[in-house]
């Protein structure tokens, strides 16, 4: 309606390009920067990183060294992805979809709610394992670690169920995601779960859940 004025507040700032630090032989960091560069501007802008030679406030890093390109954490120096050869195609590689990737999580985590209004007392999370025997398991702990074992030359498959229990009062939805080493975030389940005293299952049912070793 052309009669009516609108207002707008700006509530929150965009979050800043990720620093990433280029490392290693000068031929490569060149490679990389050339690659850098003849990216699409909309691309650099999705990707939503800076790279830079100087390590200061950088969590990340793509090396160049040993003719590879490696992408890594710097705290741990833990190697995300690497590929083999010091060309214009490996070092896009690089950008997409793995600092892709790592940058989406970043995003996640700076943009999770710790102010939530709603009373976390009444939701309730339950994990059971289920024993060889039918029979439940039940884990206290808010962390769990999973044992496994090896049976012969196979590494046994753990079968369990992620339980939930809504209070609110009113429908909620519940996420179930997988967070990979290699920075992938991958949707498992997303369920409605309507009010109840009782706990739905929203994973542990299909014939696929469970927990294996490669």
């Amino acid at each position: 309606d052309p009669g009516v004025g609108y207002q707008a507040e700006i509530t929150s700032l965009p979050i800043a390009p990720m620093p990433v630090y280029l490392e290693g032989d000068s031929k490569g960091t060149d490679i990389l920067e050339k690659a850098w560069q003849t990216l699409e501007p909309s691309l650099q802008a999705s990707l939503g990183v800076d790279l830079t030679k100087i390590p200061d406030r950088t969590r990340y890093a793509i090396a160049a060294e040993d003719g590879k390109f490696i992408l890594k954490q710097r705290e741990t120096n833990c190697k995300i992805l690497g590929a083999k050869e010091h060309s214009e195609s490996s070092a896009k590689s690089i950008f997409f979809p793995a600092l892709k990737q790592v940058v989406q999580w970043e995003r996640s985590l700076a943009l999770q709610n710790h102010s939530t209004k709603m009373n976390t007392d009444e939701i309730d999370f339950d994990f059971v394992e289920i024993l060889d025997n039918g029979e439940e398991h039940p884990y206290q702990q808010d962390e769990i670690t999973l044992d496994y074992v090896k049976s012969g030359d196979e590494w046994k498959k753990i079968r369990c169920k992620i339980r939930v229990r809504n209070r609110t009062g009113q429908r909620l939805h519940f996420l179930v995601l997988y967070f990979s080493p290699q920075y992938g975030i991958f949707k498992i389940k997303n369920d409605e779960i309507e009010h109840s005293e009782e706990y739905a299952t929203v994973w542990g049912t299909g014939p696929k859940d469970y927990f294996s070793l490669d």
